[in-house]
């Protein structure tokens, strides 16, 4: 039930408050994960990190492989926006 409803992303409210982190943004990985891909480790400092993304708004019950992720992270690198962030704000609302 904690991690379907997501009430385990709660203490990370902290670090966005610190600033350390944004509501929407590409989720941290772990570093083993990166590890196959250098290059998307730069591309992916660019921005600051997020509770939620694409991926985990697309598909993230069935889609957790780190190619599936950097796929989507990559994706909202490239748009980001004001608009793209209110645009995941509605499809988490409704």
């Amino acid at each position: 039930m904690i991690r379907k409803t997501s009430i385990d992303e709660l203490p990370q409210l902290f670090n966005v408050l610190s600033g350390d982190m944004s509501i929407v943004g590409p989720r941290p990985l772990v570093p083993f994960m990166l590890k196959p891909f250098p290059e998307f480790k730069e591309v992916r400092g660019l921005v600051r990190p997020g509770i939620t993304g694409l991926w985990q708004i697309r598909d993230r019950e069935h889609n957790t492989s780190a190619e599936f992720m950097i796929e989507h992270d990559t994706e909202y690198i490239q748009d980001y926006s004001s608009f793209l962030i209110l645009k995941f704000f509605s499809k988490l609302l409704w």
